[in-house]
């Protein structure tokens, strides 16, 4: 996973990005979110979830096999979230 790769999809979908050590803090519309550094290519992508409603605490949202597929993920969330508020 590349920092140049997670500049490009917050850019694509109007996000932002913090590293944080271990993770990338994503701010999505929404939510924080966090991506997980890999250590080897073939590992999985790791997401955790900062809800800021009725949870207000951190957990595992999933594993993906690319960068592509977490901002996807993260943008159609936000959406959903957004359209149950409406």
């Amino acid at each position: 996973m590349e920092q140049h790769q997670i500049i490009k999809l917050c850019r694509k979908y109007g996000f932002s990005y913090v590293d944080v050590g271990l993770y990338y803090r994503i701010k999505s519309g929404r939510d924080e979110w966090y991506i997980k550094k890999k250590k080897h290519p073939k590992q999985k992508i790791e997401l955790k979830h900062d809800s800021t409603g009725w949870q207000n605490k951190t957990h595992l949202q999933g594993y993906f096999s690319s960068l592509d597929k977490v901002f996807r993920y993260i943008y159609k969330h936000d959406w959903r979230e957004l359209k149950n508020v409406l």
